[in-house]
């Protein structure tokens, strides 16, 4: 598996994971340190394949 497929992957499970936890709240560095990725590495790809931030996509 190339790593844009494992990368990927990895953010859609976060978006999972940001779903199943709506009322508790995810915070992005967790999210970020369970992708194995930075923070700011992290948001570019969230936002690309899901075009918004993190935080927008919790709250909707």
């Amino acid at each position: 598996m190339e790593q844009t497929d494992r990368q990927a992957l990895t953010i859609a499970k976060s978006a999972d994971c940001i779903r199943e936890n709506l009322q508790q709240g995810v915070q992005i560095s967790d999210l970020a340190a369970l992708a194995r990725l930075s923070e700011t590495r992290f948001r570019q790809l969230f936002e690309r394949m899901y075009k918004t931030n993190p935080k927008r996509y919790q709250q909707q």
